[in-house]
């Protein structure tokens, strides 16, 4: 990341949620409850959010037990943040000030951040975000919120509706990602399709951030690239939660 990029994943998490340097993160006691409703336990999912808390250098674990003996678990063990989820939503709690940390926000607050740092900037630059679920709308916002134009497609028509309706004049509609493609260089996909971006469809000078799983392109897609492609699924996401939920 501070290669491609120009900052490391602590260094985008905290500037995505303006969280002060000097901040220490001692005051934080971080536990990875399991939960199994719905379809059940990602196998390894606590564990892989709970190492990367520790690269982070948070005080972190994962509870033996889960769900509610879980939560009672992490309590008893001096626990005063965390990390929860289920099938639909990925949540940092704060039990001491109660705020609230969704991760489709923080990832979407991670990724424009970086897309940001990388281009130096977006007051004025066209972005196009493929797919307008929770997670895309919420890169919306926060493209408009520091100056970008967003362009917008997603195969639901009614989608790219609800969005132009809330954002008004603030977004542009895509009839095709092909469209889009030939609008801007800068892209943000959301939308977790299989090969859905191919080596013919872009071009190198093209910066293609995907947080999708799948990412949506193809290898050679990929090769393509080279530097200007990130995909990371939970890293980005949980680094930007941590910092912001000790901090409120």
């Amino acid at each position: 990341m501070k290669e491609n990029i120009g900052a490391t994943l602590s260094e985008i998490a905290r500037i995505a949620t303006r969280h002060p340097a000097v901040l220490s993160l001692s005051r934080a006691r971080i536990a990875a409850v399991p939960i199994s409703i719905g379809l059940g336990v990602i196998p390894g999912f606590s564990k892989v959010v709970v190492d990367i808390l520790k690269y982070l250098h948070f005080k972190s674990f994962v509870t033996a037990n889960i769900d509610v003996a879980g939560i009672g678990e992490a309590v008893e063990k001096g626990a005063n943040v965390l990390f929860v989820a289920d099938d639909v939503h990925f949540l940092a709690l704060n039990l001491k000030s109660g705020y609230v940390v969704d991760n489709d926000l923080a990832t979407a607050k991670a990724y424009v951040t970086a897309l940001e740092i990388a281009i130096k900037g977006l007051e004025g630059t066209k972005i196009l975000i493929i797919g307008l679920g929770r997670l895309g709308e919420r890169m919306v916002d926060e493209i408009i919120k520091r100056g970008g134009v967003p362009l917008v497609y997603d195969v639901k028509r009614e989608r790219m509706t609800y969005v132009s309706n809330r954002f008004s004049r603030e977004v542009r509609l895509m009839r095709s990602i092909s469209e889009g493609l030939s609008s801007t260089r800068f892209i943000l996909n959301t939308a977790p399709s299989k090969n859905m971006l191919t080596s013919k469809m872009i071009d190198r000078n093209h910066v293609i951030y995907s947080p999708a799983v799948p990412h949506g392109l193809t290898v050679g897609a990929v090769r393509k690239l080279s530097k200007n492609f990130l995909h990371d699924p939970l890293q980005l996401g949980v680094a930007t939660m941590a910092y912001e939920v000790i901090s409120c």
